[in-house]
């Protein structure tokens, strides 16, 4: 990959990630608009 290391990670962590950086805007795609809904619903990432 011309010296750019490939990573793996795991949904559960890109989730994790994500939901740090929400907010209430409209998110752009829709995993982030489902992180939306989870957090007005009061779910919660373990």
């Amino acid at each position: 990959m011309q010296g750019n290391p490939v990573k793996l990670l795991a949904f559960h962590d890109m989730l994790r990630d994500i939901e740090g950086s929400l907010t209430t805007t409209l998110a752009s795609t829709e995993v982030g608009r489902m992180m939306q809904m989870f957090r007005a619903a009061g779910l919660k990432l373990s």
